[in-house]
């Protein structure tokens, strides 16, 4: 139908896909999403008794995208709105968080609309997920942090290893010794 798709879940038990409930896209046919005869997973989003009416989704909710997120991941996002206290990003699993001004590692006061642009691609750490409302809190300031620390992690490991003359007091001792 024009506004979504029956599913059939037992024989004589249907359930309807609304269109708004296919894609976190805008989808004017669900034909762009399914086709006669698919087989689908679906989450119940609502039942009505009375009018034997059952609402299914393809979407996850914002707590199902949430819970699948873990806390101190780090994601590659897109930017979604720009706001005076924070920015909105996307996460490629569906999710969308808020980054506050504190997190954006920006200087203080400065305009966000001047340091990024909506569709810029961002990195962000999971700094909490609200289980009970799927609200993401993320940040790009603790995400570059845990860069350098990896890079410095391993430029240390590196020299660490690498050979040299060693220490003033090694080449002290040495000298000593003979």
């Amino acid at each position: 139908q024009p506004f979504g798709a029956f599913v059939e879940l037992l024989p004589g038990v249907d359930g309807l896909i609304h269109v708004s409930n296919m894609s976190t896209d805008r989808v004017r046919d669900p034909r762009q999403v399914l086709k006669e005869g698919d087989e689908v997973e679906a989450t119940v989003v609502s039942l009505d008794f009375e009018k034997r009416r059952i609402g299914l989704s393809l979407v996850k909710t914002p707590q199902e995208l949430a819970n699948e997120l873990g806390t101190g991941s780090v994601h590659e996002g897109t930017i979604d709105r720009i706001e005076s206290f924070g920015l909105f990003v996307k996460i490629p699993s569906g999710a969308r968080g808020l980054v506050p001004i504190s997190e954006t590692g920006t200087q203080r006061g400065a305009d966000l609309k001047k340091e990024f642009q909506p569709g810029q691609t961002v990195k962000v750490t999971v700094l909490e997920v609200d289980q009970s409302n799927g609200k993401i809190r993320l940040s790009i300031k603790a995400a570059a942090d845990a860069e350098e620390r990896a890079e410095f992690s391993s430029y240390i490991g590196k020299s660490a290893t690498a050979s040299g003359f060693g220490t003033l007091g090694d080449l002290l001792a040495k000298y000593k010794k003979k």
